[in-house]
């Protein structure tokens, strides 16, 4: 097909209501793989497990409310298997939802140490077990064997039992400047990955676990209340699908015309680049190194100091931003003073310079500085 028409293609249903709703819970935030770039954020994101008593709160409040219209529920993570309550979750999930698909989405690393008692009882509720087959030291065909031996539902997620696993890049935009409805329109989470988090619905797992993010690298990149949508607030089923299928405003954030695709599969170094544009060739844990940070020349670098700006303030030390003009820029930063009188700092005729540069030492009057041309960058 065109791609002009898939793509319009591809707007329409996503901003067409589906007609039964399909949800997946992440029972527990942490992962005992941590892919690099996981759009769940497990690798950055403290241990947590969903509360069976809040899970069943949950299912009671959309079981009311769906009226018979839930079609799948996914338990996943993070990596399921690590909750110690999965069994309760497996049970809770099938007393409020007999007729609606239960499934587990796995890397099934864990699964060889499961008792007889889980296999029994996925084998009893139904459930199928979704597996990730990742490019690591594991036997997945004695795996699928064992559990076909054992009745239970079983398939690959995705395609990964045939093609090798491939991650990809899907880069936030920190300064929230994306055009929420393109972004919605041209998103393959929107209206598709739709998680159920503390009693709300959103419409991608991206803004239901953006919090991970920001509470792992400091960034702020906003939630309001038209993110979601409360189950506990919502009147009914319609009100609920038509929420899901309109952008929201965490759209904003994330750069969808900057994702690209079918990377190697590696695992995470909780490093900000997996899911931010990095605008230097100098790492981020190499920047990290320097005992402090001056910026000067701040004036001339533009858009790409305004994403350094975005990116440094709550890992690295900045003494200051200096700037031969600070017209157009703010008083300060995060806190961080955009200063002109750093200038006379400069070893060189600052007045000339439209450069950035950072200093590594302590002392401004015997620092080195780097220019954003250098090699290091």
């Amino acid at each position: 097909m065109n791609p002009h028409y898939q793509a319009l293609l591809n707007g329409l249903v996503r901003t067409t209501p589906r007609p039964l709703l399909k949800i997946v819970v992440d029972v527990a935030d942490h992962c005992n793989l941590n892919c690099r770039g996981c759009d769940h954020f497990s690798p950055i994101a403290a241990p947590g497990f969903v509360e069976p008593e809040a899970f069943e709160e949950d299912m009671i409040r959309l079981c009311a409310l769906m009226e018979n219209r839930m079609e799948r529920i996914g338990l996943m993570g993070g990596e399921p298997l690590l909750h110690p309550q999965l069994g309760s979750l497996i049970t809770t999930a099938r007393k409020y939802f007999p007729d609606t698909e239960l499934y587990i989405v796995t890397n099934g690393l864990l699964l060889p140490k499961q008792d007889e008692s889980f296999w029994k009882l996925c084998a009893s509720n139904n459930v199928s077990i979704e597996i990730t087959q990742y490019p690591v030291n594991f036997n997945y065909s004695s795996l699928r064997s064992d559990m076909q031996t054992r009745g239970v539902k079983h398939k690959a997620y995705g395609n990964t039992d045939s093609l090798a696993k491939t991650t990809y890049f899907l880069p936030f935009d920190l300064s929230g400047c994306q055009d929420s409805r393109q972004s919605f329109l041209n998103c393959m989470h929107a209206n598709s990955c739709i998680q159920l988090k503390n009693g709300r619905l959103y419409t991608c797992t991206v803004a239901a676990n953006a919090d991970r993010f920001n509470n792992y690298f400091g960034t702020k990149l906003s939630s309001s209340s038209g993110d979601y949508i409360d189950i506990y607030k919502a009147q009914s089923a319609n009100e609920v699908l038509d929420f899901l299928a309109r952008p929201i405003p965490f759209c904003r954030f994330c750069n969808v015309d900057g994702r690209t695709f079918n990377h190697t599969w590696g695992q995470s170094e909780k490093s900000i680049a997996e899911w931010v544009e990095w605008p230097l060739k100098l790492t981020p844990e190499k920047l990290a190194e320097y005992p402090d940070i001056i910026i000067y020349g701040a004036d001339g670098c533009g858009t790409r100091l305004k994403q350094i700006m975005d990116l440094l303030p709550y890992k690295f030390n900045i003494r200051g931003w200096a700037v031969t003009d600070s017209a157009g820029l703010p008083d300060e930063k995060e806190g961080i003073p955009v200063n002109p009188t750093f200038d006379r700092l400069h070893p060189k005729n600052h007045k000339k310079c439209k450069k950035a540069h950072f200093s590594n030492s302590r002392n401004p009057e015997n620092s080195r500085f780097l220019s954003f041309e250098s090699p290091e960058f």
